[in-house]
């Protein structure tokens, strides 16, 4: 791979003795991996007998794999949420705390969710509010956050700013997974060295320090935040780092499995730096800080609706008929919505907690999340195997055929949910979301 030269220059520089093998990296192809999802149960056995593929398991995240295979985002077992497809260095920033079950955490710059889906899970008796400023990137992370099933979610589309306003130091612990110049990218994005200068190298340093200067805001007094990039770039890395310990945050040192994983940085030995000769995996920085300074002032909003008393006996009536046990629901934007823990929670934003719901044309229609989140919950189900022909008409929108009892189910392949469908009389009528099928 021709690689810019001012890059190599300063790799080079940097690397000393280890640049062949740094620089022979690059003509390796591009190392894959995988998340399963522990909400869903495959095991890795059973993942790989029922992708088809080699998993390794990564030592540094209990539910990461290298891949050896082919894998698209296609398989109806991605469909289905049971696992998340991810660069395996990336898994190193949501492993580099142990974070407390019942944490309240904030993702900044979440899209398209890769960390976002991770943190949820490790979070169940907590809270994680999954924040992008780009409507579309935002867009496509409520989609990952409802396939993968997270419950315990509040999705915002704000700048760095708007976050800071709307929370204030709500947060256990902030990930700000920055935009940088993505040279840890060149070997899977391309695209990334032909937009690779030294003044974007700048310009991402500037606009990292801009985004710093609001997350520090939303950390409370003794939270942590964890700074990460996937570039090599020291203006990026360090320079931010050095920036943070000038406003009130410490280094700390990493998990022991992420130490073990990476390479101290020259300059700050616990920040940590992963590289793709010493890496199974592409680039990446990640630096553990801690907030000595500063108040905590979290900001306890309430954006709950009062309920319309039609439409509310609507959703219990269908609650009562479709669901094993009671559901303690509100209405938020028109729809009913299992809450999220925690009391954090924004008046606006495109998704928070689990949308059960919502009236329209006089009758209750449930939505896509409440099947992903809820399944085991549903009186009516059907498990196809993963072979059966039926699985593929529904993720094409067909109506398939089936005998089960009369009213709405929820469709599963191999044990995982993939959505929700109206019985009658043996025919499933298709309710998997149009913008999700299979052409």
């Amino acid at each position: 791979m021709e690689l810019p030269i001012a890059f190599c220059e300063r790799m080079k520089e940097s690397l000393g003795e280890e640049y062949p093998a740094f620089l022979a990296s690059y003509d390796l192809p591009e190392v894959k991996g995988i998340r399963l999802n522990p909400r869903y149960g495959l095991t890795q056995e059973r993942a790989e007998a029922l992708l088809g593929v080699h998993l390794d398991p990564i030592p540094y995240e209990d539910t990461g794999y290298w891949v050896t295979g082919e894998l698209t985002g296609n398989h109806p077992l991605h469909h289905a949420g049971a696992f998340y497809m991810q660069e395996p260095s990336a898994m190193l920033p949501a492993n580099a705390l142990d974070i407390p079950q019942d944490a309240t955490v904030l993702d900044l710059c979440a899209a398209p969710g890769g960390k976002s889906t991770r943190l949820s899970q490790l979070v169940p008796d907590g809270l994680l509010v999954s924040n992008e400023i780009d409507l579309g990137r935002c867009r496509t992370l409520v989609g990952n956050l409802e396939r993968l099933g997270a419950p315990n979610t509040v999705v915002t589309n704000l700048d760095p700013s708007g976050v800071e306003r709307l929370f204030g130091g709500a947060f256990d612990v902030v990930l700000v997974d920055a935009p940088c110049s993505g040279e840890g990218m060149f070997r899977k994005n391309p695209q990334a060295k032909e937009e690779w200068s030294l003044s974007n190298v700048a310009m991402c340093a500037a606009r990292q320090k801009d985004i710093l200067s609001h997350a520090i805001g939303t950390v409370k007094a003794g939270g942590y935040l964890v700074y990460s990039t996937c570039t090599f770039a020291p203006d990026e890395n360090e320079g931010a780092v050095a920036w943070l310990t000038e406003h009130g945050f410490e280094l700390v040192e990493p998990t022991q499995r992420v130490m073990e994983a990476t390479v101290p940085s020259p300059v700050y030995p616990l920040a940590r730096r992963a590289y793709p000769h010493l890496t199974r995996g592409e680039g990446h920085f990640v630096a553990v800080l801690r907030k000595v300074a500063g108040e905590s002032a979290p900001r306890k909003l309430s954006p709950w609706q009062k309920p319309d008393p039609k439409e509310d006996k609507l959703a219990r009536a269908f609650v009562e008929s479709a669901l094993d046990r009671p559901i303690d629901y509100k209405w938020w934007n028109g729809y009913a919505v299992l809450p999220p823990k925690g009391d954090a929670i924004p008046p606006k934003g495109l998704n928070v907690g689990v949308k059960l719901g919502k009236v329209e044309g006089g009758r209750f229609v449930p939505h896509h999340a409440l099947w992903r989140c809820m399944w085991k919950d549903c009186k009516i189900s059907l498990d196809l195997p993963l072979d059966d022909p039926r699985v593929a008409k529904y993720l094409r929108g067909e109506t398939i055929q089936a005998d089960v009892p009369n009213g709405w189910g929820v469709l599963t392949v191999e044990g995982c949910p993939l959505g929700g469908f109206k019985a009658v009389d043996c025919t499933l009528k298709n309710h998997y979301p149009k913008g999700l099928r299979l052409t």
